[in-house]
């Protein structure tokens, strides 16, 4: 049997910023870098694609190699996961 991808095409988007939106070491606004994390992540509301986006500062500052990420996108799962911590509390709320 062959395997097929899954079909994304429906699937809504959310992104996630830095909740940092300067520098602290030289006080100019960060510009997005790159997407830090990329995953399908499934809450009880359904399925949604989850990106992290990642924000530096300027290239003049010394603390330009330090990427900000958000801490809201970080909470939303366990590590390794791919369910949301509500699917989580809920089917351990289910089981006892």
């Amino acid at each position: 049997m062959v395997r097929r991808a899954k079909d994304k095409r429906h699937v809504p988007k959310r992104y996630y910023r830095p909740e940092q939106v300067s520098c602290p070491q030289c006080g100019q606004v960060v510009k997005r870098c790159y997407a830090v994390g990329r995953k399908d992540i499934i809450f009880l509301s359904g399925r949604y694609f989850v990106v992290s986006l990642g924000y530096g500062a300027q290239i003049a500052c010394a603390w330009r190699n330090r990427v900000y990420v958000s801490q809201e996108a970080r909470r939303l799962t366990v590590r390794g996961s791919s369910f949301a911590l509500e699917v989580i509390v809920q089917i351990g709320y289910w089981r006892f």
